[in-house]
């Protein structure tokens, strides 16, 4: 026969009237109701009258971190000490669920409790060991934007640990539209030594997400965009964003160590004749020849009157200005354009020169149906 434990003298009417209908059916819905109201008396009713199943202790915890009850979580955790290990995945899996809880929740004393019990969810906790690493514990309170934790850890790490720096750079590189986590990782960037490996990966993963904000802060915290054979150029080229191009070619891209290599593996024809231009310009930047006559083709087949436009303003995005240079008159790129001036009213070339000067161009002769266009690389 059941004997009432200690704890039901204390309770009140209401306390006793929900224990009277609790069974073993109903037994884990209310574990979780008790653990997440915090009523500690009704948990210690529930452990002397049953044998509590560990996914109902698990629920409970759940729910009792979810509302801030720290209570619930210590006596929960208790219960539950040694019933976690280390070597087994799931149960990993179950912990780091429980501390991303406390993360979403921002429940710092729930977070404390589960940092204190961490070495108890291992089978060899005499030894210290942890069922989490501090890298793992970073990572998700990372993930979850909780930064204030994050700041304890980090200012507590060894400065030659670089994993725990890197596992929270590659946590916040991953959070979306969002780039206060990774200011506020990379502000421990100088504490730490050889972390240039963590900048590196984690400037390719923003590359692959094609996030703008986030390259330009990595390559201004020093990330290398020649890291592994510029795969960084590489991806940007894939992806076709001029915008992360030029971001690599400002901060430091080889274009003579890699630009002919990364074309190769891309595939020239398969790229945007822009974006090819700006990686050709990085093997030779002094060559007229670097820029193909098929590039002003395809832009002249345009089908509209202000094909010469475009075609200046091609040239004006690849740093090419019109000036006097008589001795180019008559390079296949000057014939091109010229030839293309010949079939067009003065209107028409006009209105070419006016966007050109716009841009910050000199149009040279442009004022007739027969002007001779000058070109000079920068």
């Amino acid at each position: 026969m059941f004997t009432k434990p200690a704890c039901y003298k204390k309770m009140t009417d209401g306390d006793r009237a929900w224990c009277r209908g609790v069974d073993k059916n109903n037994l884990r819905k209310k574990i979780v109701e008790a653990a997440g109201e915090g009523n500690i008396l009704r948990l210690e009713y529930l452990k002397h009258k049953f044998s509590l199943p560990r996914d109902g202790i698990v629920q409970g915890l759940r729910h009792a971190i979810a509302h801030d009850q720290a209570e619930s979580v210590k006596f929960l955790v208790g219960l539950n000490a040694f019933g976690f290990s280390s070597s087994c995945d799931q149960d990993r899996i179950i912990v780091a669920d429980l501390f991303a809880e406390a993360a979403k929740a921002k429940a710092q004393n729930c977070f404390d409790l589960l940092n204190g019990f961490n070495t108890l969810f291992s089978n060899s906790s005499s030894t210290g060991y942890s069922c989490l690493d501090q890298e793992k514990i970073a990572s998700i309170l990372c993930t979850h934007k909780w930064t204030e934790p994050v700041g304890r850890i980090l200012s507590k790490t060894e400065a030659v640990d670089k994993n725990v720096f890197a596992a929270c750079l590659g946590a916040s590189v991953n959070i979306k539209n969002d780039t206060s986590v990774l200011d506020f990782v990379l502000a421990w960037s100088k504490k730490f030594v050889g972390i240039q490996d963590a900048l590196n990966t984690a400037l390719l993963d923003t590359v692959s997400a094609q996030d703008a904000d986030k390259i330009k802060t990595l390559l201004q915290k020093g990330a290398d965009p020649n890291f592994d054979g510029a795969q960084s150029m590489l991806r940007a080229l894939q992806v076709n964003r001029p915008d992360i191009v030029d971001l690599l070619l400002q901060h430091g891209f080889d274009g003579a160590r890699h630009a002919d290599d990364v074309l190769k593996r891309v595939g020239e024809d398969k790229l945007d004749p822009v974006l090819r231009v700006k990686l050709q310009r990085q093997i030779s930047p002094s060559s007229l020849e670097m820029i193909s006559d098929n590039i002003l083709y395809e832009r002249l087949a345009l089908p509209d009157g202000l094909q010469i436009t475009t075609v200046f303003n091609f040239a004006s995005r690849q740093q090419i200005v019109i000036s006097e240079r008589p001795h180019l008159s008559t390079h296949p790129m000057t014939q091109t354009v010229q030839n293309f001036c010949d079939m067009r009213d003065k209107s028409v070339i006009k209105q070419a020169a006016d966007k050109l000067r716009a841009l910050g161009g000199k149009p040279g002769e442009c004022a007739t149906a027969t002007c001779a266009v000058k070109l000079k690389m920068n």
